[in-house]
């Protein structure tokens, strides 16, 4: 097992003196899993008779460590120091720690020994009252109190641990003997306000049922479907995090919304994806020679071109005009599609590639026109862009790496599990 090095500042955290901090390394196999002596003595804070009353949640000051939120009462002082917080009350400390390097397994014994042990070595005449696994934010978590004596002073101490995102967030509050206060209600009352807000626990993907609904949703270009199921989350779940992946679901398809209604999203059971198309320009006829689709798996549209009409052009040139502006792409004759329809009908056809900056033109154009040739006997075809083939291909263009987008959102959700899970 990994060696676990605390840095446990015993006097500068619970006397506030200026002595060199004491530095303690513990490993899980030097420490021993026989259950301490636990004894019935009362402590100094059982013995102090005015509890304290610093916790209000109107008041309050609200922090946050590893994902976790909590907070402490308001006339605290706050110290932020390197690997920990402390707050420091009249006759109390409490100390907020992050410690990545213990395992997260906080359920297990050999963990918990070593968590008691960091804080055993660090103190003089250290004596275990009582040990026991808690509740917390819907996880277990383990709580030990001891006492001892730091530099000057004898103090009983309360500490909280609970797995945070790679270690253990650990909450010590160290109550000193001359103090004229019991924490222990306040303590409890920081404990309780401990809220857990990773996407380990309440993120969009968290919930396995949910997840394989927005992978479906995806395939399936039920693109509006997904927008309310994120937008559900928001509204529904309890402590969302500012960085919830819904909200950004819900930045990806907000642009698309207004014109989706329109598109069909065609289904394909064998290979799970769908192409998602404009109204009814879907396919080249003798209307419509420019079709805008995109795949469900695909990064970018696909423009195909061509035309169905009574006699071959045979073409190789495809120029196309976008208002003022003309540019044209140049084929080998393998490259281009042919087939004979019924009814004396010839059709010509080819998947165009363009540049983004000739994308921008047809995105901003109003009027289009497409001009079919044979470079050799020089025969032409032109066709003025109808208000649907425009339409669809910005429509479509809209979605340009939509798919992709969502699914790298989820791709990296899922990274970020391993890595904190490591």
């Amino acid at each position: 097992m990994k060696k676990v090095l605390f840095m446990l500042l015993a006097c500068a955290v619970m006397t506030g003196c200026n002595d060199e901090p004491k530095e303690t390394q513990v490993t899980a196999e030097d420490v021993s899993t026989t259950e301490p002596a636990v004894t019935t003595e009362p402590t100094s804070a059982e013995k102090v008779l005015g509890p304290s009353s610093d916790f209000d949640s109107s008041t309050n000051q609200k922090n946050s460590l590893s994902w976790h939120s909590y907070e402490v009462p308001e006339n605290w002082t706050k110290e932020q120091n390197s690997g920990f917080v402390v707050y420091r009350a009249s006759g109390a400390n409490l100390v907020v720690q992050f410690l990545k390097d213990l395992p997260i397994t906080i359920e297990d014994l050999n963990t918990q020994q070593t968590l008691i042990s960091a804080y055993a070595e660090s103190v003089n005449e250290y004596e275990l009252i009582d040990s026991e696994m808690i509740n917390l934010c819907g996880k277990p978590a383990f709580a030990f109190s001891f006492s001892g004596i730091g530099n000057r002073e004898a103090f009983d101490t309360k500490v909280v641990g609970l797995a945070g995102n790679g270690g253990v967030i650990t909450l010590a509050l160290y109550t000193f003997e001359d103090s004229a206060f019991n924490y222990i209600e306040d303590f409890e009352k920081i404990i309780d306000s401990i809220c857990d807000e990773s996407p380990l626990s309440s993120d969009f993907f968290a919930d396995e049922d949910r997840l394989n609904v927005y992978v479906d949703y995806c395939n399936r270009g039920k693109y509006q479907e997904l927008y309310e199921l994120a937008k559900s989350h928001t509204e529904s779940a309890a402590n969302i995090g500012e960085f919830d992946s819904a909200y950004k679901i819900m930045e990806y398809l907000m642009p698309i919304l207004d014109t989706y209604g329109q598109c069909t999203a065609n289904y394909d059971e064998f290979e799970e994806k769908s192409t998602i198309t404009y109204k009814n320009i879907d396919s080249i006829t003798s209307d419509t020679c420019f079709v805008t689709s995109i795949g469900t798996h695909d990064a970018s549209p696909i423009i195909t071109v061509g035309f169905v009409r009574s006699g071959w052009i045979f073409f190789d040139e495809l120029h196309i005009k976008a208002d003022e502006e003309t540019f044209y792409e140049s084929y080998r004759s393998y490259e281009v599609n042919t087939d004979v329809l019924s009814g004396g009908k010839v059709k010509e056809w080819v998947k165009l590639s363009l540049y983004d900056r000739d994308i921008e033109k047809l995105k901003n154009a109003t009027t289009v026109t497409l001009r079919f040739k044979n470079s050799e006997t020089g025969d032409t075809y032109d066709h003025l862009l109808t208000g649907d083939e425009l339409t669809a291909f910005k429509v479509i263009y809209k979605q340009d790496r939509l798919y992709n987008n969502l699914d790298d959102l989820r791709f990296h959700y899922q990274q970020f599990i391993e890595t904190t899970q490591e």
